[in-house]
């Protein structure tokens, strides 16, 4: 079976997904929360 990077389904690529997710600085989900706020300040709007 050939892996597919692309393939949801595939529980490899979730693994990947969770690593990336879990060594990525910190900073990366203070960004996030930084985006959410300001759009929900504009759609209150």
């Amino acid at each position: 079976m050939i892996f597919d990077p692309w393939d949801f389904t595939s529980g490899k690529l979730w693994l990947m997904f969770v690593l990336f997710l879990f060594f990525w600085p910190p900073l990366f989900f203070v960004e996030i929360v930084f985006v959410v706020r300001r759009w929900e300040e504009q759609r209150a709007q």
